[in-house]
């Protein structure tokens, strides 16, 4: 059963793996997020996020599957990439 929940601080490196997969895989895609490794999402975001539980996770068998953040104020796009 896959689990939602806001990931740790020491699942940090989990989650930039997981990024850095999606990243990888997307490459040939038709339709690609245009994230780049190290630039977006880059880890002082994924860690300000796990800092202020805004980056939920989603595990299967132990494994991180699916990652998406939340963030619940109304903010500029020059703010969030600036977190």
């Amino acid at each position: 059963m896959l689990e939602i929940r806001t990931a740790k601080e020491e699942e940090f490196e989990n989650v930039v793996s997981f990024y850095d997969a999606v990243i990888d895989g997307m490459q040939n895609a038709e339709s690609k997020p245009g994230w780049k490794k190290g630039i977006y999402p880059d880890e002082k975001f994924l860690k300000g996020a796990i800092e202020r539980q805004e980056l939920l996770i989603g595990i299967l068998d132990g494994v991180i599957t699916g990652a998406m953040v939340v963030c619940w104020e109304e903010i500029s796009p020059s703010t969030l990439y600036s977190r």
